[in-house]
């Protein structure tokens, strides 16, 4: 079996999860690399920051073979609330 989209991209929704549910988005430690078992497979995710920029990455493995997908997310300017 090769390694699925699906398995990838589950990846990069445990980034994006992490990212969106973080009380500020603009610190670069908020989505280390972590690995879990999934799916008959392993899920990596992970992101950089760059100036105010996110690119997250999420890779599965299958049987010994990768596949990876990444995204990239501005991150907002800070909302006021009056």
């Amino acid at each position: 079996m090769a390694a699925r989209a699906d398995v990838a991209e589950l990846g990069l929704a445990y980034a994006e999860g992490r990212l969106y549910s973080a009380a500020t988005s603009g610190e670069a430690a908020l989505v280390p690399l972590t690995t879990v078992s999934q799916d008959g497979g392993t899920v990596s995710y992970w992101g950089t920051l760059t100036s105010s920029t996110w690119t997250l990455y999420g890779r599965g493995t299958v049987n010994g073979v990768s596949r990876q997908v990444s995204v990239s997310a501005v991150v907002p300017p800070p909302t006021m609330i009056s």
